[in-house]
């Protein structure tokens, strides 16, 4: 049963982030989308590769103790553009706990959303997890009576939702995971070491952020919790991103480069934001990395880092050695016209996305698409 949430809802219209207006109608899409493929409702996938079928099997054995707590003293609050990607990991917790779950703007989807989300925030009942400056502000457990509000998606997307709930409650309070717990029982994080290898502070999925609070409250035991995450989330995001094992390109940095290599990638960016691309693609075969949506992908093909590379690829094949400054034949080798550097973007970026091998396309990822062709388009023309 699909039931929208009217208090948050009210208020969307309010929020800078274009898709916190549209959730409803994004989560609708990808859910028509999904029934029409044949695909998983709960992760994306189509039905004989996903591993809802591992969880109902070993469900049991992977809840242990930790049912209780995030079944009663969790609500994810998922941002439309997290609920739609494929690497979620917050929808984990619905399917193994029975996690209270809503969209925001969105569906609620759970039996036990019995609630209502604004009297949690007007009692003072909710907590958000999220990392504050102020330590003054910051709980490290919860009292008996009171929710752990789970804001989920990136960081810029908890922004956009932490944002507009501090406009209504000033004075919520949240709750900070101390480092030291961190340390001791996941300090990596394997969803997101799957998705982009790196290092620093702040690489934890959601799934796992959550296992650390429970540990930090009431002291369950996240190790069942982690096994479940391993053997079912992260060896679906190995075998469905390409490049995920495979060393990304060198980052140039613009300050690195010489004149001819700027000019040009300067050229491929003005460029780059009319160039043909695949509604549906997230992985780029030149720069060797995978994006987690086809939104990202669309940042990319236009930001530095794609330009950069093709400019440095196109002046590679015309021999020019790419970090050497005051050459003789530099002036040769600028864009003379535009439509010189739409050709050669065209055979060095656009082809090269086209002929990779070809991506699960997603329903969120058909939805996503939509709403930029028949809803923020429209938008835009009615503006104008």
């Amino acid at each position: 049963k699909h039931q929208v949430d009217p208090t948050i809802k009210k208020n969307q219209q309010e929020e800078n982030d274009v898709y916190l207006q549209h959730s409803s109608w994004l989560t609708g899409r990808a859910l028509l989308e999904a029934k029409k493929e044949y695909r998983c409702l709960s992760c994306w996938t189509p039905r004989q590769a996903c591993y809802c079928a591992l969880i109902s099997r070993k469900r049991q054995e992977w809840q242990h103790v930790n049912n209780n707590f995030f079944n009663d003293r969790v609500l994810l609050l998922c941002h439309p553009l997290e609920f739609l990607r494929s690497t979620s990991s917050g929808r984990l917790l619905v399917q193994l706990y029975d996690t209270r779950f809503c969209i925001w703007g969105g569906f609620s989807f759970s039996s036990s959303f019995e609630t209502d989300i604004e009297l949690l925030f007007n009692e003072d009942r909710a907590v958000l997890l999220y990392p504050q400056a102020s330590s003054s502000e910051t709980y490290t457990t919860l009292r008996d009576d009171q929710i752990l509000v789970i804001p989920d998606g990136s960081w810029k997307q908890t922004q956009a939702m932490v944002s507009s709930i501090r406009r209504r409650w000033p004075r919520i309070k949240c709750l900070g995971l101390r480092p030291e717990i961190i340390d001791k029982i996941r300090p990596s994080s394997s969803v997101v070491d799957a998705i982009r290898e790196g290092n620093g502070k702040g690489r934890l999925s959601t799934f796992e952020a959550v296992c650390i609070a429970s540990y930090q409250i009431s002291q369950n035991n996240p190790d069942q919790a982690f096994d479940a995450l391993d053997q079912t989330l992260v060896p679906t995001i190995r075998a469905t991103r390409p490049f995920l094992n495979s060393k990304p390109a060198p980052n140039l940095q613009w300050k690195s480069c010489d004149k001819a290599t700027l000019m040009w990638a300067r050229a491929f960016q003005r460029v780059a934001k009319d160039a043909h691309r695949p509604s549906s693609a997230r992985s780029c075969p030149l720069c060797r990395i995978s994006l987690a949506s086809p939104n990202r992908m669309r940042d990319h093909v236009i930001g530095r880092r794609h330009c950069l590379a093709v400019a440095a690829e196109y002046l590679r094949q015309q021999d020019h050695a790419i970090f050497r400054n005051n050459s003789e034949d530099t002036a040769k080798l600028l864009p003379t016209e535009e439509d010189d550097a739409a050709k050669i973007f065209y055979t060095l970026s656009t082809l090269p996305i086209l002929h990779q091998p070809a991506t699960v396309v997603e329903p969120p990822d058909t939805a996503l698409c939509a709403l930029q062709k028949e809803v923020l388009c429209t938008s835009d023309t009615l503006a104008h």
